[in-house]
């Protein structure tokens, strides 16, 4: 018979799982305040007993369950932050750098931002089309307004990619509708629009 030790070790290699129990989040609990109902998880299963079985699942699985969640949190909401960007002129003429730094100041100058600062954290370009990351959903839904925006002649595409699995947009007011308003509020916008 194996020792238990022994069982252990075959039980991590065949699982990928261990059954020793890793910290779900870091001390100060951030971690799981990022996803919703993840902090009175975590403290209901830190205030079990040992040993203590809740809904047929043990702490230890809880926690390891927990622990997955909070890892695919910020790749599952990926797909929420980013924008397809399509229609961009040809002949190298942009790169990543050039289409962070125009969609960032067009983003900051129609006050589509909910934070200081650019809200574009990636690029990545393929040709005559991109993929944007934003830092927040919510930024990268208002930015939808962008559609209809013109870089080097060319009106950008601008919509969410095909593996967005959220909520529908509804109605998205476009580029010219949204700078004409911000126009009408502050004049000084149409020397730089």
């Amino acid at each position: 018979s194996a020792s238990p030790e022994e069982r252990s070790r075959r039980r991590e290699r065949t699982t990928g799982f261990s059954s020793r129990l890793t910290q779900p989040m870091d001390e100060s609990g951030a971690a799981a305040q990022a996803v919703p109902g993840a902090a009175a998880l975590v403290n209901a299963v830190q205030s079990m007993p040992l040993g203590q079985h809740a809904g047929g699942v043990d702490p230890t699985t809880q926690a390891l369950l927990l622990q997955a969640m909070l890892q695919q949190q910020p790749q599952s909401s990926k797909s929420s932050r980013e924008l397809y960007i399509g229609n961009l002129p040809a002949g190298g003429l942009v790169n990543e750098n050039v289409l962070k730094e125009f969609l960032g100041q067009a983003v900051l100058q129609a006050s589509l931002n909910v934070q200081q600062g650019n809200p574009i954290m990636q690029v990545r370009l393929n040709g005559c089309y991109a993929f944007v990351e934003f830092r927040s959903v919510q930024e990268c839904t208002n930015a939808l307004s962008l559609r209809g925006i013109v870089l080097y002649n060319n009106e950008l595409t601008v919509d969410r990619p095909m593996a967005y699995r959220g909520p529908p947009d509804g109605i998205v007011i476009t580029w010219p509708t949204v700078m004409a308003a911000r126009i009408n509020e502050d004049p000084e916008l149409a020397k730089v629009a």
